[in-house]
């Protein structure tokens, strides 16, 4: 009995120090009820936060891009230059190099840092545009923290989980609400 007690003791103790899990809030969003269109190509935008690893940006790229596949969608990513004169000129033409229908923007707007300055959680805003049209036909919110008792910021297992779930929730949303259709 006593031995047990003690494993448990043990277990608890690990799980309290290296206990640190990803959380997502879907802080909720709106979207256009009445928009019926077949979507087959997306353009990803993403603005991350500068202190958001590259590899983040990769991550999430490529969960993003598998889950949309499982509808038939392409997915394409634009790299704006950030000192650019005439934005909006360079994401059309980014639009019209990848024959796009759509556009998601996902834009870092808050970074929670600790006292070392390592990220301990993100807020995104996601937009969906239809290109046609020029409507943005659904925002959402999310916030991404870590549950960590150690406060020492994401690592890279931790990064993973994130991106995975803030890719899954997109997906997810987007086919709830009726934007993506025909998916397996």
């Amino acid at each position: 009995m006593t031995l047990r007690v003690v494993k448990n003791a043990v277990a608890a103790i690990f799980l309290f120090l290296c206990g640190c899990s990803v959380h997502m809030n879907d802080q909720g969003g709106v979207y256009d009820k009445t928009y019926h269109s077949d979507v087959k190509s997306v353009l990803l935008l993403d603005k991350f936060s500068r202190q958001t690893d590259v590899r983040v940006r990769h991550l999430f790229f490529d969960a993003l891009k598998n889950n949309l596949a499982r509808c038939n969608v392409a997915l394409n990513e634009v790299q704006l230059d950030a000192v650019s004169l005439d934005i909006n000129r360079d994401i059309d033409a980014k639009i019209k190099e990848n024959n796009a229908d759509s556009l998601l923007y996902v834009l870092t707007t808050a970074v929670d840092l600790n006292q070392k300055s390592q990220i301990m959680g993100e807020t995104f805003r996601t937009k969906f545009t239809d290109i046609a049209s020029r409507k943005t036909v659904w925002v959402n919110d999310y916030n991404i923290s870590i549950q960590s008792f150690t406060l020492e910021g994401f690592t890279f297992d931790q990064t993973r989980q994130m991106v995975t779930k803030v890719a899954n929730s997109i997906f997810e949303k987007l086919q709830k609400i009726g934007i993506l259709k025909n998916c397996h």
